[in-house]
């Protein structure tokens, strides 16, 4: 136990924490602009100086470990003094882009300028002209307005595993950009617009169209995601106009994936209104008796059978997804009672593991058949993380992208039904198992739950392929028909 004095307040601290994290435990202000409690400590800005009682300069609270004994000023006037210097050094090159910039009203910079900086400025000189780069498209970037702050880079470094951003240059020449020519994309990267704290990188989509003190803010939670995190709606009048992360740092860590940030422009803009056909790259609308003489045509042949008894052997199924309203759930109903059948199958929400609990503990996960980066890019973030920390991944299925080291087992279906029946090598190993939700229907089989009873199984929220793979192993459904099944989705 340590005891340190902070503003003439005795503090007792029990860990190795910095000045600047003890001073937030206890709910005191410091000023900063690169330290962020999820990223690595850079020490870029010195905004944070604070005065130490046993030393002749001020000292960075970010950067600094507490020791016993240790007497902390953060109001002196030698601190203040302090600040002063560093936002007179940093606005030296930064526009007066107040009145049309997008960070207005919530910017960090004009919040401390008003607080700590100085009423009178000493620059005369031209400020420097940065060019402004591509960071793709759902990110604005205006880099005369950077501070330098490095938390875009640590962000991408630490947490996409993008090392190709980073810092160019020295003095009056540093930029921040791209060593090689790309985009920012990945299924977070829409976080540095919540992380940078001027206005170099904001919302690309929305920019313009409004001010942050005309939103109304309300909780709810993340249901694009498995982990159901929460997230913060802004809306103006009946309008959803951003959502942003609320910070939860025992869930989410304080962020969002873009899928879920952008997700609220299918509901003012994006709606799909009429039957839509995919054809490679291209969708064509169609009208409803257009969709309908298609179907037939495919399909006709196997529900005329189907309705005289004569394909005895073919399994027809229902389905119904995760976010299907009662009314279509109704008529899926009808269609299926038509056709002679009653096999209407729900996604068991009891049989779900959500990734904000204790299943992620582990030295070594299966991924099955499930592209994490871009349905779950949040569970991706956190596996990368749990790779940093010598945590060992396989996969079975089709090809997928990951940001970290995965060693693919087989991309066979016979390995996976050898696997569940206990004959792999993987058997031996205390693996966690991460896959779609549908595939909780397999094990299901008491079995196959013995066999695994020492494996932690987690099922994510998005039913995809490995839908139609669980229930064709089930079921035993002819190659052929699932195939016209499959096909039958892709034209809806």
């Amino acid at each position: 136990m340590k005891v340190i004095y902070i503003n003439d307040w005795s503090l007792k601290i029990k860990d190795a924490l910095t000045i600047l994290q003890c001073a937030m435990t206890h709910k005191i202000k410091i000023p900063r602009f690169c330290y962020h409690e999820v990223l690595d400590i850079a020490g870029n800005c010195r905004m944070c100086l604070v005065e130490d009682a046993k030393l002749a300069k001020p000292v960075a609270a970010c950067g600094v470990n507490v020791y016993p004994g240790m007497i902390i000023y953060t109001e002196t006037l030698k601190a203040h003094k302090a600040r002063e210097a560093v936002l007179e050094f940093l606005l030296i090159n930064h526009p007066l882009d107040c009145p049309i910039c997008d960070q207005g009203g919530e910017c960090d910079l004009q919040e401390f300028s008003k607080d700590h900086g100085a009423d009178l400025g000493r620059f005369y000189e031209h400020k420097r002209v940065v060019t402004d780069k591509n960071f793709g498209v759902l990110i604005k970037t205006i880099m005369n307005r950077c501070i330098h702050c490095t938390r875009c880079i640590r962000f991408a470094v630490e947490h996409v595993g993008l090392s190709s951003l980073g810092v160019s240059g020295r003095g009056s020449g540093m930029e921040i950009g791209f060593y090689l020519e790309r985009i920012f994309d990945s299924g977070i990267s829409g976080n540095v617009i919540d992380l940078c704290p001027v206005g170099a990188l904001t919302s690309k989509p929305y920019a313009f169209t409004f001010r942050p003190w005309e939103l109304r803010k309300q909780p709810f939670v993340d249901v694009f995601s498995s982990n159901m995190s929460t997230i913060l709606i802004q809306v103006r009048g009946l309008h959803v106009m951003r959502i942003l992360p609320y910070y939860d740092y025992g869930i989410g860590d304080g962020f969002v994936s873009d899928k879920t940030r952008f997700i609220f422009d299918s509901i003012n803009e994006m709606r799909i209104e009429m039957p839509t056909i995919i054809f490679g790259s291209y969708q064509i609308n169609v009208s409803w008796n257009y969709i309908k003489v298609v179907l037939y045509k495919a399909f006709g042949s196997i529900v005329k059978s189907l309705l005289l008894n004569k394909l005895k052997y073919v399994s027809v199924i229902g389905f119904l997804g995760v976010f299907s309203d009662l009314q279509s759930s109704i008529l899926l109903k009808r269609n299926l009672v038509s056709l002679g059948t009653s096999r209407f199958s729900n996604f068991d929400y009891d049989k779900v593991w959500f990734s904000n609990n204790k299943s992620l503990e582990g030295r070594a996960f299966l991924i099955i058949n499930y592209n994490l980066r871009i349905l779950e890019p949040l569970l991706h973030y956190k596996l990368r993380r749990m790779f940093l920390q010598d945590c060992k991944f396989f996969y079975i299925g089709s090809h997928a992208l990951f940001s970290f080291y995965i060693k693919q087992v087989s991309n066979q279906k016979s390995f996976l039904i050898k696997f569940l029946e206990g004959k792999t090598w993987l058997n031996s190993l205390d693996v966690g198992i991460i896959c779609d939700i549908s595939y909780s229907k397999l094990f299901n089989n008491k079995k196959i739950l013995t066999l695994l009873k020492n494996q932690v199984m987690m099922f994510t929220l998005h039913p995809g392929v490995g839908s139609w793979f669980s229930y064709m192993l089930m079921n035993g459904i002819n190659h052929k028909i699932y195939y016209l099944i499959n096909l039958w989705f892709l034209l809806i």
